[in-house]
């Protein structure tokens, strides 16, 4: 029987209705074996569309665990230890109570900073941090203007729609949600885009 509290994640095989333990429960750091890592607090997950590993978010952890198909783990993202820095640089970034996360086909990845109060987005394969929306500053303000002039609440939960040209958040603490929208001439996973609510 497993430890009262023990953070685990598991599959469900949605043909067979099958649950399956594939990450999380154990005490060794990030980078050993999925059911041997000690996962904090795990929250969201988003799986790769093309690469086949998923990403879990923590937002205790303040890091993204990657897991491969294999079942290793990784830290591509995240120092563990709560801040606000490393856009422009590699994906040891510093990030404050991360809640959300999806991923495109292009291979971006979207984070809800929550008390950061931003968007990040980690390329895949450059491993290169940047904020895509909210400049940092907790409030309600920038619908119609950039992305990365709005303000925000308590960044939440993310979805993309099938173009993967618009971005829905939850704002915790605004109560309400915003939409990014990338603008037409922008190219996919840059900066420019625009922010509305809903």
């Amino acid at each position: 029987m497993r430890a009262a509290g023990a953070a685990l994640a598991a599959v469900l095989t949605l043909s067979a209705a099958n649950v399956e333990w594939v990450a999380g429960g154990g005490d060794s750091p990030a980078r050993a074996a999925a059911r041997q890592v000690k996962l904090v607090e795990p929250f969201a997950v988003a799986c790769d569309p093309r690469g086949g590993d998923w990403f879990v978010c923590e937002p205790r952890g303040e890091r993204i665990v990657r897991v491969t198909r294999g079942g290793a783990t990784a830290l591509p993202a995240g120092s563990g230890e709560a801040g606000c820095s490393g856009d422009g640089g590699p994906a040891a970034a510093a990030f404050r109570d991360p809640h959300g996360i999806v991923i495109t086909r292009t291979r971006q990845r979207y984070v809800a900073d929550t008390l950061n109060h931003v968007i990040r987005r980690i390329d895949l394969a450059s491993r290169l941090v940047s904020t895509l929306a909210g400049d940092g500053q907790p409030g309600f303000a920038g619908d119609g203007g950039p992305a990365v002039a709005a303000r925000f609440h308590g960044t939440f939960a993310l979805a993309l729609n099938r173009a993967e040209d618009q971005l829905y958040f939850a704002e915790l603490f605004n109560r309400r949600i915003r939409l990014a929208k990338r603008s037409p001439a922008a190219q996919p996973g840059c900066r420019n885009g625009r922010v509305s609510s809903g």
